[in-house]
């Protein structure tokens, strides 16, 4: 497995991502049909073709993940989730929507996007950090049990 290095580049495509994902609204219904089974007749004409039961959700791993990282700053900076949920969910005009349909004034919505911004790339060098401590450590575990083999 390949080294990824976090970059603003590398966050900046992760929150992009993310955004994408997110406005499809694949994440809402957890997996229940949304209509039923006459509805879904009619519309397939007649024929039901495929179950009726609950459609599986489309999987999408690095989205999930930054939803996941979102969700915890919004739980410990909310202004600063809220700031980056904007900027992403709202690609062609973030600060015209920050300004008129939440209040945000300019250098307010830039500064909580910056610091948030740097918070989600912080988390993801921590992250990654980590899986190579880990990766480092199994290998230095594995030389000493080598080692003390021979």
């Amino acid at each position: 497995m390949k080294s990824i290095t976090v970059t603003d580049a590398y966050v900046e495509a992760r929150l992009s991502e993310w955004g994408e994902w997110f406005s499809k609204d694949v994440h809402i219904n957890i997996g229940f049909p949304s209509k039923n089974i006459l509805a879904r007749m009619r519309e397939e004409g007649g024929q039901l073709i495929s179950a009726a039961g609950p459609k599986p959700l489309m999987t999408h791993t690095k989205a999930e993940e930054m939803e996941a990282i979102l969700m915890s700053l919004n739980a410990h900076q909310p202004v600063l989730a809220h700031v980056l949920m904007i900027t992403y969910l709202y690609p062609e005009s973030p600060l015209l929507v920050a300004e008129q349909k939440f209040g945000y004034k300019k250098s307010n919505y830039y500064k909580q996007f910056n610091i948030g911004f740097a918070w989600v790339k912080g988390y993801l060098i921590a992250k990654m950090g980590i899986k190579n401590n880990k990766k480092n450590i199994s290998k230095k575990a594995l030389q000493t049990v080598r080692t003390n083999l021979t």
